[in-house]
């Protein structure tokens, strides 16, 4: 056995308590109370569609993480169980902000440790208390996050178009099961269990040599760049050309989308419907209008980006992952609110760790600008 798969193994095995331990406690309830609402004659109608969701849904979401495992640029350092995500830390105050969350990574001193740990040659505490305060005022108007709840609303407001195509004969298409396309469709199944739903490339082309006209849906849970959505419709063409089809639509479902990825597609016949809309940090009004004077490259700097191409600085979480443009700051942020191997994260880690480096002038004006306070 090569080192490799020797490596490989190991992790799967080390991942496996942390995988079980990955519950969807908040979605299954959601689920029972819809289930209990729509069906109550027979406690069969009740029961039934509760083990269905656990078991399918944990499937995916096991081939998901183990997926991760493979992957990851560090899979033969092993996984650590992360902490506790907590349905509350969904939960937005009347100010529209995750309170909760946000008060946590304080008390935790989450933060600070973060601090601590990006400028090591910071110590006057007037200068870690504007930092901490950047970073708070960050978060207060950056982070977003998406509970089972959330997502499962979301999905079934969709459900009104999506049905309605269904009706039409389109299908919802899952490139892969090992990637959040299979896990938000495997939410939506949930709630229109009767949708036509083909998995895999290959059973795509099978279902096209059949179905000669054919109408796509797609579920996702972000559309950042609208490269992933470029190379899928690339893939439903070959599968056309092949198949000697025609697709007559495509039309794809996100939780989240930003306008960068929005404009990329924006004449490429592909319909895009989203719940919220985000912009890239620096574009952004609160970037321009709430970040004042030398304030905005203190935080650019504090938070760092996972990918120089692609400088989001985001601060989106989903229960099961967070995604790769998310901020240095975002990504360790949400170990203190997650839960699940730490390969979920998209090996966000390991792309920073290689890519992401402050220079030293970035550092010699932070110590400057930050000496300045009384």
């Amino acid at each position: 056995m090569s080192l490799v798969s020797f490596a490989t193994n190991y992790v799967l095995k080390a991942a496996k308590p942390a995988i079980k331990e990955f519950k969807i406690k908040p979605y299954v309830s959601d689920v029972v109370k819809f289930t209990s609402s729509k069906a109550k004659d027979t406690a069969k109608a009740v029961t039934s569609p509760v083990k269905h969701v656990r078991s399918e849904f944990d499937e995916t979401l096991n081939m998901y993480n183990i997926e991760k495992l493979r992957t990851s640029e560090k899979f033969n350092t092993g996984t650590r169980e992360l902490n506790n995500w907590m349905n509350s830390y969904g939960f937005k105050d009347n100010k529209g902000q995750y309170s909760v969350a946000i008060n946590h990574l304080n008390e935790t001193g989450a933060i600070d440790k973060y601090i601590a740990k990006r400028f090591p040659n910071i110590k006057d505490s007037r200068q870690i208390a504007r930092l901490r305060g950047v970073l708070n005022n960050y978060l207060e108007h950056n982070l977003d996050i998406y509970t089972y709840p959330r997502i499962t609303d979301i999905l079934t407001k969709f459900n009104k178009e999506i049905s309605q195509k269904l009706k039409d004969g389109a299908i919802v298409y899952v490139p892969s099961k090992t990637k959040s396309y299979g896990l938000i469709t495997e939410m939506y199944r949930q709630i229109n269990p009767d949708a036509k739903i083909v998995t895999g490339w290959n059973n795509l082309k099978k279902y096209m040599a059949s179905n000669k006209d054919l109408k796509i849906v797609t579920l996702d849970d972000c559309l950042g760049s609208g490269k992933s959505a470029l190379d899928l419709q690339q893939t439903i063409a070959n599968a056309a050309k092949q198949t000697n089809s025609k697709v007559k639509s495509l039309d794809l479902y996100v939780l989240s989308a930003y306008e960068n990825g929005l404009k990329k597609l924006a004449d490429k016949n592909i319909n895009v419907h989203y719940d919220s809309v985000k912009t890239f940090l620096n574009k952004s009004d609160y970037f321009k209008n709430e970040v004042k004077g030398s304030n905005k490259q203190l935080l650019l700097g504090a938070l760092g980006s996972p990918d120089p191409k692609f400088n989001a600085y985001g601060a989106i979480m989903f229960p099961y992952m967070a995604p790769n443009n998310n901020s240095l700051f975002s990504a360790q942020m949400m170990k203190e609110l997650f839960t699940g191997p730490e390969c979920a994260i998209k090996n966000v880690f390991a792309a920073l760790e290689a890519n992401e480096k402050i220079s030293s002038s970035i550092l010699r004006n932070l110590e400057n600008t930050t000496s300045q306070i009384a």
